[in-house]
């Protein structure tokens, strides 16, 4: 999760790793924005003066470790 300066705008990274439904789950999420930012803004409402904008973002880290992964072993499986 990323924080602005400012306090406006929150980048939430979510990891959907070897999830077949990730398209489908970011959509829904960003269909689901207000709801998210409104419960967000009934828990922290005397924590904070305004509530930021929330964006969400898929966190690929663990699909590139895996590719990564299969790559260095197809260079160390000997070849015939």
């Amino acid at each position: 999760m990323n924080v602005s300066p400012d306090l406006g705008h929150v980048k939430v990274y979510l990891s959907l790793y070897n999830n077949p439904h990730r398209a489908a789950i970011m959509q829904q999420l960003d269909s689901l924005n207000k709801e998210i930012r409104h419960a967000l803004a009934q828990r922290l409402r005397n924590s904070v003066k305004k509530m930021p904008e929330v964006h969400f973002y898929e966190d690929d880290t663990l699909d590139y470790v895996s590719k990564m992964e299969d790559l260095l072993k197809s260079l160390n499986t000997p070849k015939d």
